[in-house]
């Protein structure tokens, strides 16, 4: 297989690679990923198979606060070695160790890896979590992913059950849609700066153009 440094011509293929994949989301297209802009110093790979065709995607950008450090990707939530199931077992190994010796040529000191996680996969595709480990890789960070399955609800609490009845006897009408941002914005601003002294990770600009995308 083939390493090589993704350009800007290659987006149809990316995003084409991460919609049939067995474990990319929308947060590793390209259309996603570009609202970034110049925030970041792309370091994102092709990884080739022998036939020149994309056999995975991995996007990556150098650490905002280490520029021999590269992050896969310091924009968004987790990254990872996306493909259509060619990469399994050894040839994860084979395709990370690449990887790996491309960024230390390109004069990169370290990779900090952002596995996908299992309930965001299509199809369940471990290896590379097991190629990090024959690799030698060192756990640094364990984050918890809080997820609904819509096919499978639990039941709703009592509580929730009584704040339910309390909405409805208040006539309350439940509505979406992107023209409701400004208003649903000013009130997420308000209510994380009361009650957590923080803001939201989005400026309402940002979040207004991610919905088109």
């Amino acid at each position: 297989m083939k390493i090589r440094h993704f350009q800007k011509k290659d987006s149809g293929a990316w995003d084409r690679l991460v919609e049939s994949s067995w474990n990319g989301t929308f947060l590793h297209t390209r259309r996603y990923l570009s609202y970034h802009g110049n925030r970041f110093q792309d370091a994102s790979l092709v990884i080739e198979n022998e036939q020149g065709r994309p056999a995975a995607i991995l996007p990556a950008a150098a650490d905002p606060h280490d520029p021999k450090a590269v992050i896969s990707h310091p924009g968004i939530t987790y990254g990872g070695m996306v493909h259509q199931g060619g990469l399994r077992g050894e040839d994860m190994v084979s395709a990370l160790q690449q990887v790996c010796e491309h960024y230390s040529k390109a004069g990169y000191n370290s990779l900090t890896y952002k596995a996908v996680p299992d309930c965001y996969q299509q199809i369940p595709a471990g290896d590379d979590r097991y190629a990090i480990f024959r690799l030698n890789g060192r756990l640094t960070r364990c984050e918890l992913s809080a997820v609904i399955d819509l096919s499978s609800r639990s039941q709703p609490s009592g509580r929730r059950k009584r704040c339910l009845a309390k909405a409805a006897g208040l006539d309350l009408e439940i509505a979406s849609g992107n023209k409701l941002l400004p208003d649903f914005w000013r009130l997420l601003e308000q209510t994380l700066r009361q009650r957590h002294n923080a803001s939201p990770v989005h400026t309402l600009p940002e979040i207004t153009k991610l919905a088109k995308l």
